[in-house]
């Protein structure tokens, strides 16, 4: 250890200590406490199975969508790259009907999902607000 002016570190620290503790008063915790503790404990794990039941539905379908995309953007590569590289053309031919729609069908179209787009943009744009949480919290 060294030593400054005649007095080791290890001293000068266990006075400081000593005369923290006369200054704090440190309150005892009882058996009343832990019995808070642990029952709030209890009251959060009680509560948190109901909260993760529909965690397994919607990670499923999400796991299901995930596999379905990378299949198709795997299928779109070799097409792709079978085609790019080995000269393989290969038709898909789909016989559908043809629909003979007026133009004025086809404006009244655009412009109607043009309104339920941009109110569904609206809608999931609001759920990330104050006001969006408290309307989804009424809800479940």
């Amino acid at each position: 250890m060294t030593r400054k002016s005649g007095i080791e570190s290890g001293e000068v620290e266990a006075g400081l200590d000593r005369s923290l503790q006369k200054h704090i008063a440190v309150p005892e915790l009882g058996a009343k406490f832990n019995a808070a503790v642990w029952a709030r404990i209890a009251a959060e794990q009680a509560r948190a199975p109901a909260r993760s039941r529909a965690a397994p539905v919607v990670s499923r379908w999400l796991l299901v969508s995930n596999i379905v995309g990378i299949l198709i953007s795997l299928a779109l590569i070799v097409y792709f790259i079978a085609r790019s590289f080995s000269g393989v053309e290969v038709e898909v031919n789909l016989d559908l009907p043809v629909l003979e729609v007026s133009e004025r069908t086809i404006a009244a179209i655009v412009q109607w999902s043009s309104w339920v787009f941009a109110i569904g943009a609206v809608g999931f744009g609001m759920m990330y607000t104050s006001f969006g949480r408290r309307v989804r919290s009424i809800f479940r």
